[in-house]
């Protein structure tokens, strides 16, 4: 799943940025900080879903189950609005390797190479 998921994002980051009109794809930031993007009143906020034990959908179909599970992060996610931070998954106490970071970097929406090293909102929707 993780090799599957890595390439999807990076893919879907990459044509998001594709369909941009030439100026807007120049000047469209990606966030991973909420509070930056907030800030900048524009551009495309990525955050990480982590839908686990009893929050997961028990679907039996494999397609439903994982729209299933989206829906309810998303639901979460603006549950918590307008602070989508409240509630976080606690801060990592290891080095951050983000591999959000990396597929935003090959989608060319930043040059930055510290997003390899910069976290992103984690939502984590209970039962």
């Amino acid at each position: 799943m993780l090799a599957t998921g890595l390439t999807e994002s990076a893919w879907i980051l990459w044509r998001v940025r594709q369909c941009l009109a030439e100026g807007e794809a120049a000047t469209t930031r990606a966030y991973l900080d909420w509070h930056e993007f907030e800030d900048s009143k524009a551009g495309l906020f990525v955050w990480e879903a982590f839908v686990t034990g009893e929050a997961k959908s028990k679907c039996q179909d494999k397609t439903k189950r994982h729209i299933d599970d989206a829906r309810r992060a998303c639901d979460e996610f603006i549950e918590r609005l307008p602070d989508p931070t409240s509630e976080c998954v606690e801060e990592p106490t290891e080095p951050i390797r983000s591999l959000i970071g990396g597929a935003l970097l090959w989608a060319r929406w930043s040059d930055e190479p510290a997003l390899l090293r910069t976290g992103c909102l984690v939502v984590r929707p209970d039962a």
